[in-house]
C-alpha cells in the first residue's frame, strides 16, 4: 500500500551564508569597520527596549520580534563585539577593556531569567560607546 501524499516541506532559508559573504565581502574591500558599524547601528535602532510583561513568544508570532531582551539578540551583539576585537578594530585598551567586560558579562537570560532594565541600559551603553568609537575611524 502506498503511503498518502504529504505536502511538501517548506524550504528553509539560510541566511548564514549571505551574513558570511557580507562579512567576506567587507574584509576583503578594507570595510570592516563599516560593515560592523551598521550592524551596530541595526542592534541599536531595530530592537525594542521594551521589557513587555506578556509572554515573548506570543509578541513574535504577532510580528514584533525584535527585543533587546531576546537571548538572540544578546549572542548577536557579543558575537559582533568579539568580531570587532579579533579583527582589531577597537585598539584603544580602555574601551577593549569595556568590551570585553560586557561579553564575559553573566546575563541573566544566560541563567534563565529574566532580563532586566538594567541589563538594557548596559546594552545600550556599550553599543553608543563602540558606535561612536567606529564612527571616527570610518
Amino acid at each position: 500500500m502506498k503511503p498518502p501524499d504529504q505536502p511538501p516541506k517548506p524550504k528553509l532559508v539560510d541566511t548564514s551564508n549571505n551574513l558570511l559573504s557580507s562579512y567576506s565581502e567587507a574584509k576583503a574591500k578594507d570595510k570592516l569597520v563599516r560593515y560592523h558599524l551598521d550592524r551596530l547601528i541595526s542592534f541599536r535602532d531595530d530592537s525594542s527596549d521594551e521589557l513587555p510583561t506578556e509572554d515573548i513568544a506570543n509578541l513574535v508570532k504577532a510580528g514584533k520580534p525584535f527585543y533587546k531582551l531576546r537571548g538572540n539578540y544578546l549572542f548577536g551583539l557579543c558575537g559582533t563585539l568579539s568580531l570587532l576585537l579579533e579583527d582589531n578594530l577597537i585598539t584603544e585598551p580602555a574601551l577593549v577593556g569595556k568590551v570585553k567586560q560586557f561579553i564575559k558579562h553573566e546575563f541573566n537570560v544566560t541563567k534563565g531569567k529574566y532580563t532586566v532594565k538594567e541589563e538594557i541600559d548596559m546594552m545600550n551603553q556599550i553599543l553608543a560607546e563602540v558606535i561612536v568609537y567606529l564612527e571616527t575611524k570610518r
